[in-house]
């Protein structure tokens, strides 16, 4: 009788393995996501934080000087940011000395929605700026993330890491198929041909396995009770 693949030893101890593999592999990388996560959302607002701590200066000085075309110049810089959709400038009276915005990543798509479900933090940051002899309030530069697309790329890098997670789970299966069917699964097929042909009265002076574990002690053992047997029998 020949046995069905899927009910072969190295058939079923390869999908234990891929079962065992997919569920700590699944475990493992939700952590390492989660830890992402949390370094995510810190190198992005002190990367933010930074970013407009270059441009703090500048930005007080074309409030202090009423220069708007350097004012212009700021908040075009600041927009040139991947994560930045808006900047604006505000002079101590309140007023909006200069305002940039670019079009934002699309909110609707698929790994948008993902991360953004996941990946919550704040879009809106604003810094006081200090304007020297000024008596009538304080200038402020504003600007605002582009939530979406920070998701966005959160959830490509989270998805890109739950795949190569399960391509390699799938190829560590693959690898133990090939091992269990090399070392126990094809032996123990050679040794059920092995009894079939003494059931059948064949001569079979080779034992189908002879290495020096406990297959091969139990072939041994099997081969001299089979010619024990033999003897009784004649």
């Amino acid at each position: 009788m020949t046995l069905k693949f899927r009910h072969r030893i190295a058939f079923k101890q390869a999908r234990a393995v891929l079962a065992i593999s997919l569920v700590l592999g699944l475990i493992s990388t939700s952590i390492q996501i989660y830890l992402d996560l949390q370094q995510e959302r810190k190198s992005s607002i002190a990367g933010i934080e930074r970013f407009m701590e270059l441009h703090k200066d500048t930005a007080t000085r074309a409030v202090y000087n009423l220069n708007y075309a350097k004012a212009e110049e700021v908040t075009s810089t600041l927009i040139s940011h991947p994560e930045i959709y808006q900047a604006i400038l505000v002079d101590d009276f309140g007023d909006k000395m200069s305002e940039h915005t670019k079009p934002r990543t699309s909110p609707n798509t698929f790994l948008s929605q993902l991360g953004g479900y996941f990946f919550k933090f704040n879009t809106h940051y604003e810094t006081n700026l200090k304007v020297e002899t000024s008596r009538t309030g304080i200038a402020k530069l504003i600007i605002e993330l582009d939530a979406s697309f920070i998701a966005n790329n959160f959830a490509l890098r989270a998805i890109t890491g739950l795949l190569f997670g399960l391509i390699y789970n799938v190829v560590l299966a693959f690898i133990f198929l090939l091992f269990f069917y090399k070392y126990l699964s094809r032996p123990v097929v050679d040794i059920l041909a092995w009894v079939n042909q003494l059931r059948n009265g064949e001569n079979c002076d080779q034992l189908p396995y002879t290495k020096k574990d406990e297959i091969g002690e139990l072939v041994s053992r099997f081969s001299s009770l089979w010619s024990d047997r033999e003897l009784m029998t004649d």
